[in-house]
């Protein structure tokens, strides 16, 4: 699809960011395909996605550390610059709820620049010109 769309948009090179969702496979085709682009991830994804993953019965907690573990990181998602993405993951650390730690580590701490408002908005201008 993607040397479909090139094929039809010679100007495809001028791209420089594409928004997608976690998917893995969607993201590296976007990686390969458009090497010069940021790949960015939808907020709304990203928050439905670590709301699936981090459930009761899989990172077995109960409903209020569901709660906060989850408050925590929508905190992150919107976080107003690099100091303050760490003091809130500190946060996170500080629950002391190893499973979600190790899933938020594992799965989103180092693609932070694609989800992290704050990284986001480096990339995304929506045709302004910065």
């Amino acid at each position: 699809m993607a040397s479909t769309f090139k094929k039809h948009n010679p100007d495809w090179n001028q791209i420089k960011c594409i928004m997608a969702d976690k998917d893995f496979t969607e993201r590296n085709v976007f990686k390969q395909q458009f090497p010069d682009s940021q790949i960015l991830i939808c907020i709304f994804h990203c928050l439905r996605s670590m709301s699936r993953e981090i459930t009761c019965e899989k990172m077995k907690i109960n409903s209020g550390e569901r709660l906060m573990c989850l408050e925590i990181i929508q905190s992150i998602v919107y976080a107003k610059n690099e100091s303050n993405y760490d003091e809130i993951r500190q946060k996170l650390e500080d629950t002391n709820i190893k499973t979600v730690i190790d899933y938020f580590n594992k799965n989103w701490h180092g693609i932070r620049t694609e989800w992290v408002v704050h990284f986001q908005s480096k990339f995304m201008t929506l045709g302004i010109i910065l």
